[in-house]
């Protein structure tokens, strides 16, 4: 059995309390973001929700407070070991299971086909951060329709 890490001092803690703080209000983003897929009606194509929702999820997660969150926690890593999972739950994990949510609702009203909903979100979103991170000066607006595209070939009906 490990010892238990020593407390945190003062100065330690609202670092922490801050960079989590600011990783729940852009989880929150990320959330609204998703949110808009509830819209869509079952008479609808699903490309048009889809399409839009990855465009602002595009938007946030390449926002420069999104990306110094992800900095802060990763550069503490050694002082602060759960940082960087704190920050993803609170924000990748979370949006991966808001979007979950709304693909089974798609399943469900067969806009989509029968799949893990959860595996489905996964992937999604991996077609949309993976481009930026390879080709950071790739066209937001066309890594969205590409991925809707890529990603209703696998899933849509």
């Amino acid at each position: 059995m490990y010892p238990a890490p020593p407390p945190l001092s003062a100065k330690e803690t609202l670092y922490r309390e801050t960079v989590e703080a600011a990783a729940d209000r852009i989880g929150a983003q990320y959330l609204a973001m998703v949110e808009q897929l509830r819209e869509a009606t079952a008479d609808d194509d699903p490309r048009a929700p889809l399409t839009a929702a990855a465009r602002c999820l595009l938007q946030a997660f390449s926002a420069e407070d999104a990306h110094a969150v992800r900095q802060l926690a990763s550069a503490q890593a050694a002082p602060f070991p759960d940082l960087a999972a704190s920050v993803r739950e609170r924000t990748s994990l979370r949006v991966r299971s808001a979007l979950a949510d709304r693909l089974t609702r798609l399943i469900l009203t067969r806009r989509l086909r029968a799949s893990d909903p959860e595996l489905a979100a996964e992937h999604f979103l991996s077609l949309l951060t993976g481009p930026p991170e390879y080709r950071p000066d790739a066209d937001p607006d066309t890594v969205a329709d590409t991925a809707t595209d890529v990603f209703l070939r696998a899933y849509g009906r």
